[in-house]
């Protein structure tokens, strides 16, 4: 088969499944949207949630092949490196796991492709169909309560993943941490659980400054001040 009979085949097959293609790439696009406005604005978090939930179903309902699951995950994993290059290392996580999450959904489901051709001969496809959306709903919401805290409040009540250190702190920096006049220098990460929707930041780290008592009078007599 030369080369013009293969560009004639894919046109041919793209004018055929243009309508299912654009079905796909609008909640894609807006998927990508609200990816990057989630990390600015907790609400867009469970909306991009929703949306992935979506294309997943518009593969099922529009009977697309599932290699568009796998493309869609390279794409997303094309555009990581250039958020990361603008400093947007949240936006590209979150791309990263989205990625992951069409690669698993299109290569299981490739691999279980002859099992839902049955089911279709059965005419059960409908019933397949209501598992699916079942399953995936029951999915993004189980996610949602372990991964996203701005959107389920609840989460800063059972706290399921928190860390604890086994490091002592001297006596000396207990002592000074009780003292008053506290002021924080400086936040690593420098936005905090308020500014960034996912902080799963292994360390975090605050960096304190007090404010001591100094015995020496001021000049011209009176009490002595904090400095």
């Amino acid at each position: 088969m030369d080369g013009k009979v293969k560009a004639r085949i894919i046109r041919e097959a793209i004018v055929k499944n243009y309508v299912k293609i654009l079905s796909m790439a609008v909640p894609v696009a807006l998927l990508l949207a609200s990816t990057v406005l989630s990390t600015r604005f907790a609400f867009w978090g469970g909306v991009s949630v929703a949306l992935f939930a979506i294309t997943l179903l518009v593969l099922q309902c529009l009977d697309l092949e599932y290699r568009y699951a796998i493309g869609i995950a390279l794409f997303f994993l094309a555009l990581c490196p250039f958020f990361l290059i603008a400093k947007q290392e949240s936006t590209a996580e979150i791309l990263a796991n989205y990625a992951y999450g069409y690669l698993v959904f299109g290569l299981i489901f490739i691999l279980m492709d002859s099992l839902r051709e049955r089911i279709k001969r059965k005419g059960k496809l409908v019933l397949f169909r209501k598992a699916m959306l079942s399953s995936i709903f029951l999915t993004m919401f189980l996610s949602n309560y372990f991964l996203f805290p701005q959107v389920f409040p609840a989460y800063k009540a059972v706290q399921p993943f928190k860390i604890y250190t086994s490091f002592t702190m001297p006596r000396a920096y207990k002592w000074l941490k009780a003292q008053p006049q506290d002021f924080i220098i400086v936040e690593y990460p420098l936005l905090d659980e308020r500014g960034e929707l996912y902080p799963d930041y292994l360390h975090f780290q605050q960096i304190h400054g007090k404010k001591l008592f100094n015995l020496a009078l001021k000049r011209g007599g009176g009490p002595p001040v904090w400095s």
